[in-house]
């Protein structure tokens, strides 16, 4: 997911993400988000989900990320 157009994660937001994550793991799929804000950052590790996904700088860096599978 890129977050480049998303200023802020509301508790609506993170269940969407957390329901594509579950429907992604169970596929034996991963997720990976990119263009988080340090405040989007902020809430992740509060939540403790950065821990879940894999949270990279740019789109490319997502790409090759995705790729490097």
């Amino acid at each position: 997911f890129d977050l480049d157009e998303i200023e802020y994660l509301a508790s609506v937001a993170l269940e969407v993400l957390m329901k594509v994550y579950k429907n992604a793991r169970n596929a034996g799929a991963r997720m990976i988000l990119c263009n988080v804000s340090e405040y989007e950052q902020e809430v992740l590790e509060l939540t403790r989900l950065s821990r879940l996904w894999t949270i990279c700088d740019s789109r490319s860096d997502a790409i090759k990320e995705a790729e490097s599978e």
